[in-house]
């Protein structure tokens, strides 16, 4: 979970909040620990909004990106992830049923024309 809440998360700060929230926790975070997740859970009005998955040996850095392997370096903390983690296997889409795969540019956006205004 990023960032840590306890520092600036006051009592009434989710009180509105109807939308689902996905919330994900690493196993072994001492940056942001469980319990700011419980602190969520509790100032939540309904928790059956919420999906919570603490991933298991995680790290507080294993949601990053995976680093190209030149980068990886153990003084670099965001580079790391606890022994026997696979942050690669974390990131994989899992496979589109029915579906093609997506292009380079499948993700771009088309122009689109003004919408003309209908007089009457």
């Amino acid at each position: 979970m990023a960032p840590g809440t306890a520092f600036y998360f006051p009592e009434d700060s989710l009180k509105d909040v109807t939308v689902p929230i996905l919330l994900l926790t690493a196993e072994h975070d001492p940056v942001t620990p469980r319990w700011q997740a419980e602190l969520l859970l509790d100032r939540v009005p309904d928790r059956s909004k919420v999906t919570w998955r603490e991933i298991e040996n995680a790290g507080h850095f294993s949601f990053l990106s995976p680093f190209p392997p030149q980068m990886r370096n153990p003084q670099f903390s965001p580079s790391t992830d606890p022994e026997g983690f696979d942050r690669e296997k974390l990131h994989e889409r899992p496979a589109r049923r029915g579906r093609r795969p997506r292009t380079a540019d499948a993700g771009r956006r088309r122009p689109t024309r003004p919408r003309r205004r209908l007089l009457g």
